[in-house]
């Protein structure tokens, strides 16, 4: 027996003209037997990142149920009989299941339909839950100053599957409609090294890495019907600095964060050690090579090797596809501290 969960919906269904019953049940004029509208997600990545494959690569994948809803926005396609709340929110069934329910305010289920036309449906979603809108109109996007914690990571990562027309014949053989995230930001892995002279893995453990001095661009406004985003990179927009604290232990001395697609050439990178170690710190100033230019746009990832001597700080570094172990564009730069 299918067990499936059906989808729910934020608030309730209308018509333009004139069955109130049809608008409330999804029943079509024909008297024919309502469909549920069950949605399932993923995320689009070229490979999963082999470390983070567990801190959202693929999918919604926390814990806390809260942190696993998206806002979606529905439209008929090719006709009005039917509206919808403007956003509905749906959440994953758990860390392990993409197919999804919809909810109310409440978190309680509340059924959803396809039109009762038989039309389709167009979708756009916005993960997460409520960082892109106010009652359905749209704002910035501002990811955290601090991402150590993976529940700040997830609440920087932008993602969206963008406005896509789905028929009812595309449904899989459980009923359900796939919709494709991607994320629009950039990630960026930090991998801290002891290089000696002073320095130790040890001292490194506990330690803060900083991106930029207050000149970071945080903000994005979201184009919330696309599924598309733009940085806010005006002379007046927000800027910051972002952080991440690696481990207290010595043999994963790495960390995530993500930031609006930008130039970071010449703005810095510091590490600063715990207050064991008397919180030295340690700069450098990204130089003016290519893998330092993020302003090709997201769904791109940068890996940041930085080797903490008594002496100096040398990164390196390498861009990518976002979920790809591969390296192209590779550049390299030492700098004094």
């Amino acid at each position: 027996m299918d067990k499936r969960i059906l989808i729910v919906l934020l608030g309730a269904l209308s018509v333009a003209c004139g069955n109130d019953e049809a608008a409330q049940t999804g029943i079509g004029n024909d008297g024919a037997a309502p469909q549920e509208l069950l949605l399932s997600s993923g995320i689009s990545v070229e490979r999963a990142d082999t470390r983070s494959a567990s801190v959202q690569d693929t999918k919604f994948d926390s814990s806390t149920a809260t942190e696993r809803r998206v806002d979606v926005f529905i439209s008929e396609n090719g006709g009005s009989t039917t509206t919808y709340a403007k956003p509905v929110v749906a959440e994953t069934l758990s860390a392990t299941d993409g197919k999804m329910k919809f909810i109310n305010a409440s978190g309680a289920d509340l059924p959803q339909y396809w039109p009762s036309s038989g039309n389709g449906v167009n979708i756009t979603a916005w993960y997460p839950s409520g960082a892109t809108h106010t009652s359905g109109t749209a704002k910035a996007f501002a990811v955290k100053a601090d991402q150590t914690s993976e529940a700040n990571y997830r609440a920087s990562d932008l993602t969206a599957s963008a406005k896509t027309a789905y028929a009812r014949s595309g449904r899989d053989g459980d009923g359900y409609t796939a919709l494709t995230f991607k994320h629009l930001l950039t990630r960026l892995h930090l991998k801290l090294k002891a290089g000696g002279k002073g320095i130790t893995a040890a001292m490194l453990a506990g330690a803060t890495v900083q991106l930029g001095n207050n000149d970071i661009f945080t903000s994005v406004t979201p184009d919330l019907d696309a599924g598309t985003m733009t940085v806010k990179s005006g002379s007046s927009d927000p800027k910051g600095s972002v952080t991440c604290t690696m481990n207290t232990g010595t043999s994963n001395l790495e960390g995530y964060i993500i930031i609006p697609p930008q130039d970071l050439r010449g703005k810095t990178v510091k590490v600063t050690l715990a207050s064991t170690y008397g919180s030295g710190q340690y700069s450098a100033t990204l130089g003016s090579v290519d893998a330092n230019n993020l302003t090709s746009g997201g769904q791109k990832a940068f890996l940041y090797e930085i080797t903490v001597t008594g002496e100096e700080l040398k990164v390196s570094s390498s861009i990518t596809t976002w979920g790809s172990d591969g390296t192209t564009g590779n550049a390299s730069a030492t700098f004094a501290n």
